[in-house]
């Protein structure tokens, strides 16, 4: 069953996989303003190799320290949420992105609802 965990380098050809699909539907152009997007046109060259993908890997990691750099109305990932006694917190996937939707559903996520093509659900952080 999907399950919400820490990035790992263990996924390493699973995650090249994916990204690959994802830049196969278009995913990653200039007007693609999604996380994946983002993501994909600033560390694809980064992914092929295996310390590439493990300094990518830390970085998500790094993503639940306070302190680390991250976009403006980005906050501390979900282990930083909990620990602050956040109870639950706002997740997103695109309205047409059913795998994202079902691993969010499984992890507890309650639809809120829908905006600007996004789908909102309250996701517990314990």
């Amino acid at each position: 069953m999907p399950e919400l965990s820490r990035p790992t380098v263990r996924v390493h050809q699973s995650f090249i996989a994916a990204m690959a699909e994802f830049h196969a539907e278009g995913r990653g152009s200039a007007e693609d303003s999604s996380m994946i997007g983002s993501e994909l046109r600033e560390f694809t060259r980064h992914w092929s190799t295996p310390a590439g993908f493990a300094d990518y890997v830390d970085w998500l990691r790094n993503q639940s320290l306070e302190d680390s750099p991250r976009p403006d109305g980005h906050v501390p990932s979900l282990p930083m949420a909990y620990h602050l006694d956040i109870t639950s917190a706002l997740v997103t996937c695109d309205v047409d992105n059913i795998a994202s939707r079902k691993v969010i559903e499984r992890n507890g996520g309650v639809f809120a609802d829908q905006r600007s093509g996004k789908l909102r659900f309250w996701v517990p952080t314990d």
